[in-house]
């Protein structure tokens, strides 16, 4: 036994304030050892069935919102369900990223720091390999990141759509504006045809009939 764990395992009393050295139980830390390690690994299995559990269950109603929306029920469902599908699928779709993230640096974490760590003979050494499987202020770090690029792309998304919403209410102004333009200079057309010539009006209707009998 080494320096570092004699001095892990010894105390000092204080009868009279004077160090005196008692050796613990090496039999009880080590099995308080076992004991932390299975405590660890039981809840980290737990809780990583929770992260993977949250994952999939976030895939899995993107696709079923996204198959809705997609499918040919839409048609006949109310405008606020279809509102209502859209408002999940943007959720989700803003989610979801996030949680995979907080699910990948949680696991590789809470699976590496206990192995690694307690298969370390000292101390020291255990507590060196816990600090470089230590990915959690890492994700402090690449959260807030990650969260403002998702911020302004949603914002871009919000800036170009209503500008393109814009210029195809424009186009489609000015297409119906030229198209009224259009039906009413062929009305004008037409009535000053009939006003000037109702000769060839008249045998313009003549001939029609005519083709209607033959």
């Amino acid at each position: 036994m080494d320096y570092n764990q004699r001095m892990f395992y010894m105390g000092l009393t204080d009868k009279n304030h004077i160090a005196e050295p008692v050796m613990y139980s090496l039999a009880a830390i080590e099995v308080a050892n076992v004991v932390i390690l299975a405590v660890l690994f039981f809840l980290n299995r737990n809780l990583a069935a929770i992260e993977v559990a949250n994952v999939v269950i976030l895939a899995v109603l993107f696709f079923l919102n996204r198959k809705w929306r997609r499918g040919g029920d839409r048609l006949q469902t109310s405008l606020s369900h279809k509102y209502q599908i859209e408002e999940n699928i943007n959720a989700i779709a803003f989610v979801f990223p996030l949680s995979t993230i907080h699910c990948v640096f949680y696991m590789a974490t809470g699976f590496l720091m206990p192995f690694l760590a307690f298969s370390q003979a000292t101390i020291a050494g255990r507590a060196i390999a816990a600090a470089r499987t230590e990915f959690i202020p890492l994700y402090y770090v690449v959260f807030p990141l990650l969260l403002q690029l998702r911020t302004v792309a949603k914002n871009g998304k919000d800036r170009v759509y209503p500008s393109l919403l814009r210029r195809v209410s424009a186009a489609s102004s000015a297409k119906n504006s030229g198209q009224e333009e259009e039906d009413l200079e062929a009305g004008e057309h037409s009535l000053h045809w009939k006003l000037l010539y109702p000769s060839a009006e008249r045998g313009k209707r003549a001939f029609r009939h005519a083709e209607e009998d033959v």
